[in-house]
């Protein structure tokens, strides 16, 4: 046999055996990708059948510095996740007037996935229901709706006060709400809301049925409640001038303030 023969031979060898390297390369790429794809699509399915709710309270607790406890919370994956909540409850500063801020029986919604990534979040099919807050102000006049380091230094705190906005950009400010979270549609039943006075004077207020609906962030809002406000006064001379007082303080009821 020639060497040219041989030579050729040898060359045909090679490209066989690349080829076949390729090939076996190339399924072996097809089935590692396949792998990964078929666990992210079992994670994505279990992923509503885990309870998140211990992992989640354990979460908020430590972020508020307070108790948060969640007895359940499933997310459902989907282009819109649908997030389920029972049993959840926010502990009360100490000294409050109950061992609980804020408690809800249950909260249901939708929460379009892509509008978590690119903002604002869009939420559809709010529903929730036996809802009880309390916002108060202790004898020290600690108010219970600051949380961690805030909650330190209580009432001690002063802040400058907010600009006033002229009428005109007031009402513009109202009117464009596409920077901010926006629920389309949500229905609120059996709530009840509290607000205490340092003094013991309690305003409260209860809701039947409250319903939420408008059509996008630029578009009305349509609002329809079935409840009442109750003023319970211990003292009304002194609970009423405590009120109003309350209410000239621009600290009284502002979130960290």
């Amino acid at each position: 046999m020639s060497d040219q023969i041989k030579g050729e031979i040898a060359a045909s060898g090679a490209q066989t055996a690349r080829r076949g390297i390729g090939f076996w390369a190339l399924w072996s790429g097809a089935g590692v990708a396949g792998l990964l794809a078929a666990s992210g699509g079992a994670v994505w399915f279990f992923l509503g059948q885990v309870d998140l709710g211990g992992f989640v309270a354990r979460r908020a607790s430590a972020q508020v510095g307070r108790v948060v406890q969640v007895g359940s919370l499933h997310v459902t994956p989907g282009r819109w996740l649908k997030v389920d909540l029972a049993n959840a409850r926010l502990a009360n500063i100490s000294g409050g007037t109950g061992p609980d801020m804020v408690r809800v029986g249950h909260l249901s919604a939708e929460v379009q996935l892509s509008s978590l990534l690119h903002g604002p979040v869009l939420v559809r099919h709010v529903a929730l229901s036996d809802v009880y807050v309390m916002v108060e102000r202790t004898p020290q006049r600690l108010p219970n709706w600051r949380f961690g380091g805030q909650a330190e230094a209580g009432g001690k705190t002063a802040s400058l006060p907010s600009p006033v906005p002229s009428p005109d950009h007031a009402s513009a400010a109202l009117d464009d709400r596409s920077a901010y979270p926006t629920v389309l549609d949500a229905v609120i039943q059996k709530a009840e809301v509290i607000y205490r006075t340092a003094h013991g004077s309690e305003f409260r207020t209860t809701v039947k049925t409250l319903t939420l609906q408008t059509d996008g962030a630029d578009k009305p809002v349509h609002l329809a409640l079935e409840g009442g406000v109750q003023h319970q006064p211990r003292d009304p001379d002194r609970d009423h001038a405590a009120f109003f007082r309350a209410a000239a303080d621009q600290n009284t009821l502002r979130d960290g303030s």
